[in-house]
């Protein structure tokens, strides 16, 4: 009788076991298609900025992270959420990538040099939430749909460059898209 019982609970650990490692197998599965799904977007947006070399806006990943980034050949004025021309066309590129990917989501991060607003004009975080709102408005009002896009402001927080010199925080005065699974 004992000899019956332990054979049940063998039988029933190695079904649990049999369980997990279909579980495990699932996840894993997912996990693939993810990293996948991700590297078929890397692929076709850096295509995309491929094309707009000159745009100033190319393709990085940090740590693990990868960021559609604006160059050091365009900056945003100081205080000023204004796009170029060549990012307006690069950003339009970029929606035709993301219309034809529903499925992509982003995350457009504003930034900041540490220099104070004028004011009555805000500070640095409303900058920069108005510097990414310029990025999503546009995609937008290319076709993407809303849904896809999420922003960040990220105020000053999070230089590029040093803000003691004038290159440093032109550096600091840019917008980042990362793509965002949620």
């Amino acid at each position: 009788s004992e000899k019956t019982r332990l054979n049940g609970e063998i039988s029933s650990i190695k079904s649990d076991l049999d369980a997990t490692k279909s579980q495990v197998a699932q996840v894993e599965e997912k996990l693939q298609m993810t990293e996948k799904e991700l590297n078929t977007l890397k692929e076709q947006i850096d295509g995309v900025f491929n094309a707009y070399s000159g745009s100033g806006m190319s393709l990085e990943d940090r740590d693990g992270r990868l960021y559609v980034v604006t160059s050091s050949k365009i900056r945003y004025r100081s205080g000023s959420s204004r796009l170029s021309k060549d990012e307006r066309d690069a950003i339009d590129a970029l929606a035709e990538v993301l219309k034809a990917t529903p499925a992509a989501k982003i995350l457009i991060e504003g930034h900041a040099d540490s220099v104070p607003m004028k004011e009555g004009m805000g500070d640095n975080w409303d900058l920069s939430y108005r510097r990414a709102k310029a990025v999503v408005t546009r995609l937008i009002r290319k076709g993407v749909d809303p849904g896809q896009c999420s922003i960040a402001s990220r105020g000053d927080s999070m230089p590029a460059g040093d803000n003691s010199t004038a290159d440093g925080r032109a550096e600091n005065r840019r917008t980042e898209i990362v793509p965002n699974p949620d």
